[in-house]
Order: structure tokens, then C-alpha cells, then sequence
């Protein structure tokens, strides 16, 4: 049976994550084949917008299952697992060069709250993640593509403007 098929009849669980999405991702993964590893230690996972590392996170779970995780976020709530940076499209590659991440990795979670398209759009020019999870922001007819203007000091405002739609998330993948 074609495993994105099965998304659907899962049953779902979370542990750390706000809408299931570990339910999802544990599945993807078990069904994708997974990066090959040249060193103990490389990184697995890159999580940008991890808040503390914990809150309604998609990767806690599988760092506790031994993946390799290198977690980010402009403000890491005390928690210094979590590097600080507040991330744009002109130095997130400087970045993920700096803590040695891999060309190929298994899981590339973004969650930044604005910017994410040009972000991930950069950093697909020169990483290979197997699996992207990537908010979108709904407020986006269906078939639309949309993002909103880049603006490298963007911050959430708790409204409504971030992101990008899911049709544009589709048209860069």
C-alpha cells in the first residue's frame, strides 16, 4: 500500500507537538529512506523557530529517540540547547554552515512566523533535507500563492500576517 495513502487512517498521538504532527512525521519517516550519516553525531534534524526546545515542538519526540538535532531560535527561552539567532534568508546559511549541518539531512521543521519561504527557499539552494515540515498560513485561498513581503527584521505581531500560503509552499517544493 503507497504510505501516503495511509496518513489518513493513522492513529493519532502527540507528545510535544500542537496538531499531531508527530503522528505524521513518525510515518513519513519510517516510509522515506533516511540520509546516510558519514560520522556519529552529524545532524539528523534542523529545527528553525523551536521556541524552547519543547513547547508544541515537531522534533522533541525524535530527539528522544536519538536523532541528532540542531535546534534555533531567536530567543531560546532559557534554554541553551536551543541557539540563539534570529534568523533571515541573508545569513541562515552562514548559520547551519557554522554548526556543521550537512548537506543531506533527514528533517528540516521551519516555524519562523514570517519569512519562511525566502528562508527555505536559501537554504534549499545549498541543503537537501529528506523531509520538510513547514507551517502555512491558511488564510490563503486554496490555489493561491501568496507570501507575504520579505522584510529580514519581521517579527509576529500575533496577527494574521506571516508566512505563506499552501499553494505556495507546493509551487517551491
Amino acid at each position: 500500500m503507497n504510505w501516503t495513502k495511509e496518513l489518513s487512517t493513522l492513529p493519532i498521538w502527540k507528545k510535544y507537538s500542537q496538531a499531531y504532527e508527530e503522528t505524521y512525521i513518525s510515518h513519513i519517516l519510517k516510509s522515506i529512506p533516511h540520509q546516510i550519516n558519514y560520522k556519529k553525531g552529524d545532524i539528523d534534524i534542523v529545527e528553525l523557530g523551536a521556541w524552547d526546545g519543547f513547547h508544541l515542538s515537531n522534533t522533541r519526540h525524535f530527539i528522544e529517540q536519538g536523532y541528532n538535532a540542531l535546534l534555533i531560535d531567536g530567543d531560546n527561552h532559557g534554554n541553551a540547547e536551543v541557539k540563539e539567532h534570529f534568523i533571515t534568508k541573508e545569513n541562515v546559511l552562514d548559520i547551519l554552515k557554522q554548526y556543521k549541518t550537512p548537506s543531506h539531512f533527514d528533517m528540516l521543521c521551519i516555524d519562523l512566523d514570517g519569512n519562511d519561504l525566502y528562508i527555505l527557499e536559501e537554504i534549499l539552494l545549498e541543503y537537501q533535507p529528506s523531509l520538510i515540515v513547514a507551517e502555512y498560513n491558511p488564510i490563503f485561498a486554496l490555489g493561491e500563492s501568496r507570501t507575504i513581503t520579505y522584510d529580514p527584521s519581521h517579527n509576529w505581531n500575533h496577527d494574521d500576517y506571516y508566512g505563506f500560503s499552501f499553494s505556495a509552499g507546493i509551487k517551491l517544493a
